[in-house]
């Protein structure tokens, strides 16, 4: 689901709308892995160390009616290799952190199950987020903040939003 709205965050940046030539090439571009994200989070707490490398085994566990990512064990069946970089921009307290988080797979739910591996979840998921008393802070506190591609159309492109109302 990032990679889809990733791209379609990328296709509204360039102002090509759904042409299939520009989306077949982004496409190509997230699967292969070249294109650079960094994503900004609002997470309940401040990680020590305020920057780090989380690097885990992520797989799929089913309940009831949804689905999610859990922390496995190297070898176990249906679990992925995940590695996460993330820095503290800046704290309200002791409560909330904004992070830069940097993808270097692009797993599912790899940023949520991450930042609550580390115990400080992305404020206002409704998957991952179950710290009490919390509403109203936002509705999901994980934004796409940069994505960097090479040779794209012959060129380099950085798309960067800045603006998110």
């Amino acid at each position: 689901m990032i990679i889809r709205e990733s791209i379609y965050a990328a296709l509204w940046a360039l102002g090509v709308g759904a042409a299939r030539f520009a989306a077949a090439a982004l496409a190509k571009t997230f699967r292969s892995r070249s294109a650079r994200k960094i994503y900004w989070a609002l997470v309940a707490g401040v990680p020590r160390p305020r920057q780090g490398r989380i690097s885990t085994f992520l797989a799929k566990e089913e309940r009831e009616d949804e689905s999610f990512m859990r922390i496995a064990q190297h070898g176990e069946e249906g679990a992925s290799h995940a590695v996460t970089f993330y820095a503290v921009v800046e704290t309200a307290g002791p409560k909330l952190a904004w992070l830069s988080l940097k993808p270097v797979t692009g797993r599912t739910h790899q940023l949520r199950a991450h930042m609550v591996h580390i115990g400080h979840p992305i404020v206002g998921d409704p998957k991952y987020f179950s710290i009490e008393n919390r509403r109203g802070v936002c509705k999901v506190g994980l934004f796409v903040i940069s994505i960097k591609m090479e040779k794209l159309f012959c060129r380099e492109l950085q798309i960067s939003r800045t603006r998110w109302w």
